[in-house]
């Protein structure tokens, strides 16, 4: 059984190109249509990123006045604080996923 197959090469060798090319290429060809989408996706990941900073750095405010310095009148202050960086981090990323998905969907 033959398998050679060399006499049916086409005209046109396909070009496989990679993922990051690729990618590229779309960027430079639909990045001046979304700018403003572009500016907001980032501005969403900052508060985002930003919010679960927050949440971090308050933790040891938590440990140290509310539990090892019994200070309860702490406790609604830093609760409230957390309660809107939880916020902030959700509604960051509920939009951010929605201007990615317009994004992607109009591509």
């Amino acid at each position: 059984m033959n398998l050679d197959h060399s006499n049916l090469k086409s005209e046109k060798e396909p070009v496989f190109v990679g993922t990051k090319a690729m990618l590229g290429r779309i960027f430079r060809e639909n990045a001046s249509n979304f700018k403003s989408k572009y500016v907001m996706i980032v501005l969403c990941l900052m508060a985002m990123s930003g919010a679960t900073a927050f949440v971090a750095w308050v933790m040891r405010d938590v440990v140290d006045e509310i539990y090892y310095f019994r200070r309860t009148d702490y406790i609604a202050t830093v609760s409230l604080s957390i309660l809107a960086a939880f916020i902030v981090r959700g509604v960051a990323s509920y939009w951010q996923a929605v201007f990615m998905a317009q994004i992607g969907n109009s591509l």
